[in-house]
């Protein structure tokens, strides 16, 4: 599956999210937020894979088709949850047909339209921190991890033609009839979660719970292109189902152990960034659907410290000199007894703020009720391929 980031939408969603200097953020709020501005993924399967297209690292979108004939929506691939939803036809409100600095229209599903669809009389609620999404739940075949590819006929035409990926038919998702302002920024038609079932609301089999049966190996690859520049849909990256990605990651794998079935959560095993040294062992998360580092409030500071940073109120996050982009300290994270480095040019990122600054990718966070200080986002996803292994209760870092 193929993955494409969406857009310069960071600044305005960032701008977007009230939130005073220093507050700690819980997955789903700032993350979240802002996670799911940086990416717009595609995805593959069996062995099947799909490109990713990246927006100034915003969001990665994955094209699922749901229906019957199939109607084309372009969701958040997101390993912090499980659940999947879309937006709903009769919905009225102006953030479910996006906001224009959202780049692009949302495609709204229409149940209407769809053979085998079926609604479940149960209420959807989803709720992400910044906002929620309810409406109700249905079931519908979907499909993804197929590609479109140009076919040329003999008499000289070209046509688009959808090659078959995953179908899982009657799978259970939710239909929006409400979203939260917040969404209406984002360049998604919805979220396709690709955690662990313990996570789903809803009594719900998840996705990647239908699906795992059909692989040949119960895993998927994450790869994220290393960008140096942003840019509108720029190709970004694959989700490849059922297999290793042995064209874009590395065949010497470090696998870690899960601390859980739940999130994708292990231990490291220290922290340092230029003179700031962190030496205790903490509880991380890997999580596409964050766009920023997410770090303790005490190593937040040091890391600020480090860089120089200091702290924009009009985009509610920490910037550096765009010229420093490539001249600050890289940020080492020691993993399952390996270094894994971070250079600076994945941390400081363009999202055109102006006046010659840049965002620094980190922001501060405390467990509370989520359990883990540290949040891996698209930084470190974006640096290192990432196997998610359900069968083995394992992550595999190349």
């Amino acid at each position: 599956m193929d993955v494409h980031n969406f857009g310069s939408l960071r600044a305005n969603l960032i701008a977007s999210v009230q939130t005073p200097e220093h507050q700690n953020f819980s997955r789903g709020n700032l993350t979240d937020f802002l996670e799911k501005q940086n990416h717009h993924r595609y995805s593959n399967l069996f062995t099947h894979q799909r490109p990713l297209y990246d927006y100034f690292d915003q969001f990665y979108l994955g094209t699922v088709n749901v229906g019957t004939p199939a109607q084309v929506f372009y969701l958040s691939m997101d390993t912090g949850s499980s659940n999947m939803w879309v937006i709903a036809q009769g919905c009225a409100q102006p953030q479910c047909t996006g906001y224009p600095s959202s780049y692009r229209p949302k495609l709204k599903y229409w149940p209407g339209a769809s053979s085998t669809f079926k609604k479940i009389p149960q209420g959807f609620y989803m709720y992400y921190h910044t906002g929620s999404v309810s409406g109700y739940y249905a079931t519908d075949r979907i499909n993804f991890a197929g590609k479109y590819k140009f076919i040329t006929r003999k008499d000289g035409k070209v046509f688009l033609r959808w090659t078959k990926g995953v179908r899982i038919e009657n799978q259970k998702f939710g239909v929006a009839t409400a979203i939260a302002n917040v969404f209406g920024y984002q360049p998604i038609d919805g979220v396709f979660g690709l955690g662990w079932p313990s996570l789903a609301v809803g009594n719900v089999k998840t996705p990647m719970e239908a699906i795992l049966p059909q692989l040949d190996k119960k895993l998927f690859t994450i790869w994220l292109g290393r960008r140096t520049t942003t840019a509108y849909g720029a190709l970004a990256g694959s989700i490849q189902y059922g297999a290793l990605d042995t064209t874009h990651c590395d065949a010497a794998i470090n696998w870690v152990p899960l601390s859980k079935a739940q999130y994708w959560q292990f231990p490291i095993q220290g922290f340092q960034l230029g003179q700031f040294i962190r030496t205790s062992v903490d509880q991380v998360i890997t999580d596409t659907g964050t766009s920023f580092i997410g770090a303790p409030l005490g190593v937040l500071n040091g890391i600020i410290q480090m860089t120089g940073a200091k702290y924009s109120a009009k985009n509610q996050i920490y910037i550096v000199p765009c010229t420093t982009m490539f001249r600050q300290p890289n940020a080492l994270f020691k993993i399952n007894g390996k270094q894994y480095v971070i250079p600076s040019s994945q941390y400081v990122l363009d999202l055109k703020l102006g006046n010659g600054y840049c965002a620094l990718a980190f922001f501060g966070i405390q467990a509370g009720g989520f359990g883990t200080p540290w949040i891996l986002g698209d930084p470190f996803i974006r640096t290192y391929c990432h196997v998610h292994d359900f069968e083995n209760k394992r992550i595999g870092l190349s």
